[in-house]
């Protein structure tokens, strides 16, 4: 998804097990990059972990369409910063998983 600029304006957060890599994006619908951060190697945050997503981990998104930002939780706890996005674009949620996953769609308040 990061990497498909065919999607249009996106913002990502993405987990790659096989790599232990973390991370998140943010890019307009021109492709321009407006962040992408390695979120695997970050010591002062909660964040940092031996592996990536595990059984019984919640992934909250929230996105503000008026203020043109999105923020991601993992477990309740931020995940770095507030990351901005393309003003006047439609998002659209995207889970996304390879093997053999399982996920249960939350509604939060």
């Amino acid at each position: 998804v990061r990497d498909t600029k065919e999607f249009g304006a996106r913002a990502v957060y993405g987990n790659e097990l096989c790599s232990s890599k973390s991370y998140y994006a943010s890019f307009n619908d021109d492709n321009k990059q407006r962040i992408n951060k390695d979120l695997s190697n970050l010591k002062d945050q909660q964040i940092k972990r031996k592996i990536g997503w595990c059984t019984g981990d919640q992934i909250k998104v929230c996105i503000d369409l008026d203020n043109s930002r999105v923020r991601f939780y993992l477990n309740n706890e931020k995940v770095r910063k507030t990351i901005s996005i393309q003003n006047g674009k439609k998002y659209f949620p995207v889970l996304w998983f390879r093997g053999f996953c399982q996920y249960e769609l939350i509604k939060y308040e």
